[in-house]
């Protein structure tokens, strides 16, 4: 994936908020409209955040703190997640399912499922072991970069189902 904050370290922390549906066009500028202000604000005992954040997919909510400036801590992040939630109720979108499950089928297109659908969409040939899986357990940018897409068999629902790799 080419780089989406150029001026990001590769261990800056990320957190992914999944829409559970895909977000419109203009529900998309709504949020880069509202970022800004938002990262501009971003603090943590004080100090400004070096923050950044975006859309990818017109699915994710990525948000990344460079800590080498200042660490986030516990008020910050909940400050992130109090911002997330008023965006949830601003679009009538869930971000906070972590059930639900984003994959790239052969075609390069995204389909979701719910975690509760997996034993038997395997059981189909719906997924398997080598199914590309967005993995938003992703810490750092470096990861986001590199590792934020994974075969289903790389994941932690991979592990939870036992497939092999």
């Amino acid at each position: 994936m080419t780089k989406i904050f150029p001026h990001c370290s590769p261990q800056a922390r990320v957190w992914i908020y999944q829409a559970d549906r895909n977000l419109l066009p203009s529900e998309i500028v709504f949020i880069e409209k509202a970022l800004p202000s938002f990262l501009a604000e971003w603090a943590a005992h004080g100090e400004k955040l070096a923050a950044y954040g975006t859309v990818l997919h017109h699915r994710f909510l990525v948000l990344a703190v460079d800590e080498a400036q200042a660490m986030a801590s516990g008020c910050s992040i909940d400050a992130s997640v109090h911002w997330v939630s008023h965006m949830q109720q601003q679009l009538q979108v869930n971000f906070f399912d972590r059930l639900h499950i984003v994959a790239q089928d052969e075609n390069g297109d995204l389909f979701d499922f719910n975690v509760q659908a997996t034993e038997n969409m395997l059981n189909n040939g719906q997924l398997s072991s080598q199914t590309l899986i967005f993995d938003n357990t992703i810490k750092n940018y470096d990861e986001l970069l590199n590792a934020w897409q994974k075969p289903l068999s790389q994941t932690w629902l991979g592990k939870r189902f036992a497939l092999a790799e």
